[in-house]
């Protein structure tokens, strides 16, 4: 790989990285925010790009190569953030490396996830998107969430799986 494109590929990567750390600490949330890490991702695509333009020229094969490599940066940084940063999974494993003994009763475990704010921040998500409907206290189905609900289960199933998360 060329050296420049490496180089502004990594810088480009780098500003997105930094942005969406300052409007992170700006706009605390526990949703991820997908859309708006790909809005962060394609400032960070321009800006290596534009780099790449001014300081070698627009050689159009290069500048298909900082996109393509930026690209897999990016998408690898959202699998990142959205799977690891944001799991549930690792959030559990967490409460156990900081109990005494890293040992917790399972019940401990599952009343911490129900109060906590992303199983909220997740019923809310889910009603915004109409894939469920809240009434007082109870969350019913809605006829969306019951056609995307069918769907991965036919996808898991051609998988031979279940849903799970």
């Amino acid at each position: 790989m060329n050296v420049a494109v490496c180089e502004t590929v990594i810088l480009g990567a780098f500003a997105a990285g930094v942005l969406h750390v300052v409007v992170w600490r700006v706009r605390p949330s526990n949703d991820p925010r997908i859309g708006l890490l790909c809005l962060l991702g394609g400032f960070g695509w321009a800006f290596a790009v534009g780099l790449y333009v001014v300081r070698w020229g627009g050689d159009r094969v290069a500048v298909a190569a900082v996109t393509f490599d930026f690209i897999f940066l990016i998408i690898a940084y959202l699998f990142f953030y959205a799977g690891l940063s944001r799991s549930v999974s690792i959030t559990l494993l967490g409460q156990l490396l900081q109990a005494p003994d890293q040992q917790i009763g399972f019940d401990v475990l599952a009343g911490a996830y129900e109060k906590s704010d992303r199983f909220d921040d997740r019923i809310r998500l889910l009603n915004n998107l109409n894939l469920v409907e809240i009434s007082g206290e109870n969350i019913r189905l809605s006829g969306r969430g019951k056609v995307l609900t069918d769907t991965a289960r036919g996808l898991c199933g051609l998988l031979g799986g279940t849903i799970e998360g």
